[in-house]
């Protein structure tokens, strides 16, 4: 319910829909067919800031109705809920007026749902904010959740970051002080592969064909819209970004920051272009959804049947190798046997990427790594028994990797980086 722009604009857009009983069946067939799949949770991108008229803010819109059914569809057939605020106005100059107007809308969504069960029904309350200031942003969340407190005492809320919910602006988040919030983030790297050929994000991503994982018998030429632009160097930096270990090591970064802050947080969305290669896709899909596992991370895929599609066009089924990319694998297969230490680093030497790997995670794990001079290269506690370090950027030399558990016990090695 997200795609405002089928709307004529003599309209506001408000009729981007068309309410058919075709419409009914098709959601309620999906539905079904998620069910079936082994989908618990379904997540639903609305767009309010189209329903509602920006002079008084009252509920006009006939869509309530089909949400009013997806709400008891979901219920009925034991699927968890995410009522997701999508394409909101919460940017430009306007941000105090839009705020307000945020606030306006949720109160009344939240008078409408609240009483669903906060066990089922949760709320998404603002998708990818951009092109405001961290304090506006951290200002109108804690205003919201301090109003919708007083409706949906007990409903969970998702809250992201800046940047489109980048995974960057997670880590530099701090935490509300309300205890029931999920922490989001929207994970789609490498971007110049899950984006590929996208008309809506254009030249950057103007080269199509790219392979998933990285190889260079396989790359093609650069396309000659990608000059000039961020893509280029996106480009340059997919021998090593292309790789799953660099996705492990990015991904980890919400896994730290939810140990840290003893915070949960899932990945709201992720996935690719449905015209990618399908070979690529399922490989892509593989490891999104071992890492995942590896790292214990809840997480949502993003979408069921448009352009990032998880069924195959004109089907709602899954093709043969995407089955196969949802049974998840063990993500680290090539770790050394017999070792002696319960804290060993791999491969070493190294060139890309270096693991930490930690046989038991039971005590917090202090990982430093110096160069040969004493400067301190990188630091950060372990967030899982397995990590993966980046040395892409390392000279060629002796490096020392120190790892000092919360009982003070120390373990340094020699790493030699090629």
């Amino acid at each position: 319910m997200e795609h405002f722009w089928n709307g004529s604009f003599q309209n506001n857009y408000q009729d981007y829909l068309t309410l058919s009983s075709d419409v009914y069946d098709m959601v309620e067939t999906s539905l079904d067919e998620m069910k079936t799949m082994g989908i618990s949770t379904v997540r639903l991108p609305v767009c309010f800031d189209v329903w509602m008229e920006k002079e008084d803010d009252l509920l006009k819109s006939p869509y309530f109705e089909l949400l009013d059914q997806i709400v008891e569809w979901t219920r009925f057939k034991g699927l968890n809920l995410i009522i997701d605020y999508h394409h909101g106005g919460l940017i430009g100059l306007d941000i105090t007026e839009e705020a307000s107007r945020l606030i306006r809308h949720w109160e009344l969504i939240a008078s409408r749902y609240q009483d669903t069960n906060p066990d089922q029904v949760f709320f998404d309350l603002y998708n990818e904010p951009h092109d405001i200031s961290q304090f506006h942003l951290e200002r109108t969340m804690r205003l919201l959740i301090q109003q919708l407190r007083a409706i949906v005492p007990n409903h969970t809320f998702l809250l992201g970051g800046l940047e489109y919910n980048n995974l960057r602006s997670l880590a530099q988040l701090e935490p509300f002080a309300d205890q029931n919030i999920i922490y989001a983030f929207h994970f789609y790297e490498p971007f110049i592969f899950t984006h590929q050929g996208t008309s809506w994000v254009g030249s950057p991503v103007a080269t199509t064909d790219i392979p998933f994982p990285f190889e260079s018998s396989a790359m093609p030429a650069m396309n000659v819209r990608v000059e000039d632009t961020w893509g280029e160097d996106a480009w340059k930096k997919y021998a090593v970004l292309g790789k799953p270990y660099a996705l492990f090591s990015q991904i980890e970064v919400a896994r730290s920051w939810s140990l840290t802050n003893n915070k949960p947080v899932i990945c709201s969305e992720w996935g690719s272009f449905y015209a990618i290669n399908d070979e690529d896709r399922c490989k892509y899909t593989e490891t999104m959804v071992n890492i995942f596992e590896e790292l214990e991370m809840p997480n949502l895929f993003w979408d069921w049947n448009q352009n990032f599609s998880l069924v195959s066009a004109g089907e709602n089924q899954l093709s043969n190798c995407m089955k196969a990319a949802w049974e998840p694998e063990p993500f680290f297969e090539d770790i050394p046997e017999n070792l002696e230490s319960n804290i060993f680093v791999y491969p070493n030497p190294g060139s890309d990427y270096i693991f930490v790997n930690v046989d038991d995670i039971d005590e917090r794990i202090s990982l430093k790594i110096f160069n040969s001079m004493g400067g301190l290269m990188y630091e950060k506690n372990l967030a899982s028994h397995r990590m993966v370090v980046p040395i892409v950027d390392y000279s060629t030399g002796v490096y020392f990797v120190e790892c000092i558990g919360s009982d003070g016990h120390r373990y340094i090695d020699k790493l030699f980086v090629e």
